[in-house]
């Protein structure tokens, strides 16, 4: 279980990580 949410955390981080660079550029 701890992998799987460790995947699914970092996944989604980079996913956030789009998105604010995304929103920064305007």
């Amino acid at each position: 279980v701890t992998e799987a949410e460790s995947s699914g955390a970092g996944s989604k981080t980079v996913a956030e990580s789009l998105i604010d660079a995304r929103k920064a550029l305007g």
